[in-house]
């Protein structure tokens, strides 16, 4: 019996899940370690039974049409799968999967905690001062204190799992208050720890830091345009970590 085939769009994914899939499948590399250009997807395609791809891998109609029908799963070494046309994988019946794993969830979350603490005591600002040598200079009691979050309200739109991570991480630093923005409200799990949901609206004119870590999707793209920034404090801190 032949073994089935499998098209791998990086050649540097981790070799622990390339050793895993070789054990029974055929694999198809692409032999460059960068993302995979459209017209590369329709000339190796063709004829795969599967799909191990990545979030910069854009996999639509097209491509689709070029793998034919043979092709019956497509894997995604992300947590989302916006690049991948879900309608269309679902016509042909295609099982689309994708890595849920809480360590991704921790990283987004950490990273975007790491944001704010730079941002809130210019961190970046102050290191860039004493590299160089701006601190052995005179200098005033409030050089690059920063405003910290301490009493500070924090806005956060999307409160799925990152968005919750997130929440759970800006407790211990005692911000005056944490509200929050979702279209599935409420969420009694972050509402008894303290977060408030509120309008969009209002969640911009309050908050002295927001946070956006919601996924994008056709209802919420241009969320951000001028009339929303135009409601935030003129020393509103934006972090984006969505996707």
């Amino acid at each position: 019996m032949s073994r089935k085939k499998v098209l791998v769009t990086r050649s540097d994914f981790p070799k622990t899940g390339i050793d895993l899939l070789q054990e029974k499948y055929d694999l198809i590399f692409n032999p460059k370690s960068k993302t995979c250009d459209e017209d590369y997807l329709m000339q190796y395609i063709k004829g795969v039974d599967g799909l191990f791809c990545i979030s910069t891998d854009r996999i639509n109609k097209d491509v689709l049409d070029a793998a034919g029908p043979q092709l019956k799963v497509i894997a995604t070494m992300s947590l989302g799968f916006d690049h991948i046309d879900i309608e269309e994988c679902k016509k042909r019946k295609i099982i689309v999967c994708n890595a849920v794993n809480p360590i991704s969830v921790s990283c987004v979350a950490e990273f975007t905690i790491g944001l704010l603490l730079a941002v809130s005591r210019r961190i970046v600002e102050s290191s860039g001062a004493i590299q160089r040598g701006e601190w052995v200079v005179p200098w005033h009691p409030d050089w690059y204190i920063g405003r910290g979050l301490t009493n500070a309200t924090v806005g956060i739109v999307g409160m799925g799992r990152i968005g919750q991570a997130v929440f759970e991480r800006i407790l211990p630093f005692e911000v005056l208050k944490v509200v929050y923005y979702d279209i599935y409200t409420p969420i009694p799990k972050v509402e008894q720890k303290g977060a408030h949901f509120t309008t969009l609206e209002n969640l911009l004119k309050i908050s002295d830091y927001i946070i956006v870590t919601c996924n994008m999707t056709d209802e919420n793209k241009g969320m951000f345009d001028e009339k929303a920034f135009s409601l935030m404090k003129s020393n509103a801190v934006f972090i984006n970590t969505s996707r």
